[in-house]
């Protein structure tokens, strides 16, 4: 999904930004609160993973992927929930303040394709 200049201008349906928007309250993020000034890490918040990359062959992001599907997988199944549960939920309850035993992941994921760059 490509986020464009600014990660507030998702455009899908099922992501925490897309929550985001549906949000009344503006001092609260996914990851953090603002609180009388500060601005505070969530206890809740999900593990950021952020990369970048020029998608180029070379670059196998397909090993990344396994393992956060094997991570996903392996805490369904320790906390005994169903593989697929609904995603928009999800991120409501990471923003309504919902604990959860293991952290949820958030991947950004960045670069231009080789095609971009020479067109």
């Amino acid at each position: 999904m490509r986020l464009g200049t600014s990660i507030c201008s998702a455009m899908g349906s099922a992501d925490c930004i897309s929550v985001e928007k549906e949000v009344e309250d503006k001092s609260t993020t996914v990851l953090t609160s603002k609180i009388d000034g500060g601005v505070f890490f969530k206890p809740n918040r999900p593990a950021l993973v952020m990369s970048s990359t020029s998608w180029t062959p070379d670059e196998d992001f397909s090993i990344l992927l396994e393992a956060a599907l094997m991570y996903d997988r392996r805490v369904a199944a320790t906390l005994g929930e169903e593989d697929s549960m609904d995603e928009g939920q999800l991120w409501i309850d990471i923003k309504s303040g919902k604990q959860f035993d293991y952290p949820r992941l958030l991947f950004i994921i960045t670069g231009i394709m080789p095609s971009a760059i020479s067109a």
